[in-house]
This record gives structure tokens, C-alpha cells and sequence, in this order.
């Protein structure tokens, strides 16, 4: 079995290193405007120095309002997540014991543990 722990500290950083390469957050919509039932057009999604998403002469992006809020808010809320969620993976590795041979650090009897397993199977998308 390959180790579980290395491969999703790899696929973390692989996708923080997509998050490092995007416009630098926060992000926000400007120049938006509403229309009927939740949709709005939008300008610019980006940041305040006026880097990111931006129509091309006088069109304007148009698309529900709470995904263009979304897009705006995942530039800065996901990147801190894969961090918090890569701290947490550094936390379990594997152990030697008097009583076993392999257990994770976390304590569980087992290697590699099911917090581990069981995001593994979360993030496997990534």
C-alpha cells in the first residue's frame, strides 16, 4: 500500500500550489448589478488592486449572484482550509510501540488510521 499520509499531504499541496498561483485575495464582485430571480452581471471578480475576472469591453459577466459571492469567497476561505486540514494530516504518522509494530500517533490501534482513510476517501477529488 502506498503511503496514505504522503499522498494526501501531496494532493494538499498540489492544490494549495493552484490557490498560490491565482490573483492574490481577498476578492470581491465589483461594478455588479442585479437583474431578476437571484442573477446579477458582474464586471470585475478580484481583488481591490484590480487583478482577477474581468469582462472584456462593455459586457458584463452574468450568472446567479450567490456563485459570482462564491468565487469571490473561495479565493481566500479555501486556501486557509487546505492549510488547516494539511496541519492536521502533519499530526498522524506512523508509530512503532512495545505492543505493535504500526499505529498512528493519533493513538488509534490501526495504520493508517481512519481519520486518514477517511480523508483520503473525502478528498478524493483532489
Amino acid at each position: 500500500m502506498t503511503d496514505l499520509r504522503a499522498s494526501l499531504l501531496a494532493r494538499l499541496d498540489r492544490a494549495l500550489a493552484i490557490c498560490e498561483a491565482a490573483t492574490p485575495g481577498p476578492w470581491a464582485c465589483y461594478d455588479a448589478w442585479g437583474r431578476d430571480r437571484g442573477r446579477v452581471n458582474v464586471h470585475r471578480i478580484g481583488n481591490d488592486r484590480g487583478v482577477g475576472l474581468q469582462a472584456t469591453s462593455c459586457a458584463d459577466i452574468g450568472g446567479p449572484k450567490a456563485d459570482f459571492e462564491f468565487i469571490a469567497h473561495a479565493r481566500t476561505a479555501y486556501p486557509a482550509l487546505l492549510r488547516i486540514v494539511r496541519a492536521e494530516v502533519e499530526q498522524h504518522y506512523r508509530v512503532q510501540t512495545n505492543l505493535r509494530d504500526n499505529e498512528c500517533a493519533c493513538e488509534e490501534l490501526e495504520w493508517p488510521c481512519r481519520y486518514l482513510q477517511d480523508l483520503a476517501a473525502a478528498l478524493e477529488s483532489l
